[in-house]
C-alpha cells in the first residue's frame, strides 16, 4: 500500500471515522461528515486564518479527474478524499486530519508517477490523495551579501514553467523531462 499513515501504530489506529484525540479541543474534527469542515476549524487552530483548498470526494463530479494517473498503468484508484492544498497551512491541516482521523496521506504534485502512487486507493485503507498542485510558486531571493540566489520553489511548478523563470535569472536546475 502506498501512503504515509500517521499517528498511532496499525494495530492501535481506530476504525475509519473514530477520532484519536490527539489534544485538539473536543468537536473540533469530524472524521466522517464534513471535512472541508474539520479542514476549515484546523487552519484556524493552527494559524488563525481560513483553509484556502478543495475537499472532493467519490460524490463529487470532478473526481475522476483529479484522481486520474498520468503516465500510469495504476489508474484504478479511488481515494476517501482528495483534498486540494493551495498552501503550506492546508497541507498541514490535512495531515492533522489524517492523523487524527486515521486517514493515509499520499502527496502529489502534477499526478505524474510511473509507479502510480500519485493517488490511494481506499479499498485498502481509508486514505487522503493531498494535492499540492496549487502551491505553485517560484521565489527568488537574492542575498544582500553575496548576491547569491536562494530558490523556494512550489511542489506545484511544473518542470518547463520552474525553467523558463530560472533561465531569466541565469539559474540552471539539472532535470529531465518526458515527452
Amino acid at each position: 500500500a502506498t501512503g504515509v499513515v500517521l499517528g498511532r501504530p496499525d494495530e492501535t489506529c481506530p476504525a475509519r471515522g473514530q477520532s484519536q484525540n490527539q489534544g485538539l479541543p473536543e468537536d473540533m474534527v469530524d472524521c466522517m461528515e464534513d471535512v472541508y469542515l474539520s479542514l476549515q476549524n484546523l487552519a484556524i487552530y493552527i494559524a488563525g486564518t481560513s483553509f484556502g483548498g478543495n475537499v472532493t470526494s467519490d460524490e463529487d463530479g470532478e473526481y475522476d479527474v483529479l484522481r486520474e494517473q498520468y503516465a500510469s498503468p495504476n489508474s484504478d484508484t479511488m481515494p476517501s478524499y482528495i483534498v486540494q492544498a493551495s498552501n503550506g497551512l492546508d497541507v498541514q491541516a490535512a495531515v492533522m486530519f489524517g492523523a487524527e482521523c486515521g486517514y493515509k496521506i499520499t502527496p502529489r504534485s502534477r499526478g505524474h508517477s510511473y509507479l502510480g502512487i500519485s493517488s490511494c486507493n481506499s479499498d485498502e485503507d481509508p486514505c487522503i490523495q493531498l494535492d499540492v498542485g496549487m502551491i505553485d510558486h517560484i521565489n527568488i531571493t537574492v542575498s544582500e551579501v553575496d548576491g547569491g540566489k536562494q530558490l523556494h520553489i512550489g511542489p506545484g511548478v511544473p518542470l518547463d514553467g520552474m525553467a523558463k523563470v530560472l533561465v531569466g535569472e541565469n539559474v540552471f536546475v539539472p532535470a529531465g523531462e518526458c515527452n
